[in-house]
Parts: structure tokens; sequence; C-alpha cells
């Protein structure tokens, strides 16, 4: 008869530690995933809320392509809090704001050429890359 063992052997424990190690890096991968998840979320639901309130701003305050700081060309960028919305949105957030306000027509004779087109992109930059959120409305001429 064998006497019983009591104890691991070197290469069991090995086994177990290697075992061990695997799932920790499991772990920590997946919270690593889950942390970038979380801070894209926050951005973009930033993104979205400042997007939805620039856009309110404008029509509500009936804000045109005359409006200093609107109508951007295609690619200018101005930080969010820059003029006209500077007492609307606090603090220094990290976004930049395109507003472009175009008639929908020119065409006097056709019924949306009383209409105008209001379209806000907010830029972020985020794990390396740029990211934007594009909303576009429209509003009834004054």
């Amino acid at each position: 008869m064998t006497p019983s063992r009591r104890a691991f052997s070197q290469i069991e424990l090995l086994v177990a530690l290697g075992v061990l190690a695997v799932g920790i890096l499991a772990v920590y991968a997946s919270l690593t995933y889950s942390l970038k998840a979380s801070r894209h979320s926050d951005s973009m639901a930033r993104a979205i809320a400042l997007n939805r309130l620039i856009l309110d701003l404008v029509r509500s305050r009936g804000l045109d392509r005359t409006t200093a700081g609107l109508n951007d060309a295609p690619g200018q960028r101005r930080p969010v809090d820059a003029p006209p919305f500077a007492a609307d949105i606090p603090g220094n957030p990290p976004f930049e704001r395109n507003v472009q306000i175009d008639p929908v027509s020119t065409d006097a004779s056709r019924p949306e050429s009383v209409l105008r087109r209001v379209k806000v992109t907010i830029f972020w930059r985020e794990q390396g890359g740029e990211r934007n959120v594009v909303f576009e409305g429209y509003q009834r001429q004054p």
C-alpha cells in the first residue's frame, strides 16, 4: 500500500497558479473595457445634451444666420460655451461645436421657403480619436 499524500507537488502548484492568473487577467480585462465603455457613454450623453441645448436655444430665441457666433463654415469649430451661448453653458466643457443655419429653399413660391435647417455638430476627443454627434432640426423663419 502506498502512503496517502498530504501535500501538493510543485507541478500541481504551478498549474493552479496558472489557472488563477488567467482568471485574474480576465477580470482585469473586463474591468478595463467596462471603464472605457463607461467613459464613452458619459461623453456621448454629455455631447447629446449639449447638442439638444444648443438646438433648443437657437429655436427658442429665434437666432439666425446673422447672429454673431452662428452659421459656422463647414469644418469651423468653436468652444461650446462661446457666444452666443456663454451664459447658457457653464464651465469649460471639453467639447467644440459647429452650428450651421441655412434656408431650406430660396424659392419664395415654395412652401418650404419659410423654413430653415439648423444643424448642430458637437466634437470631442476620446481614446486617441475624434468623435462627434450631429443633430439637425427645422425652424420656421420669423
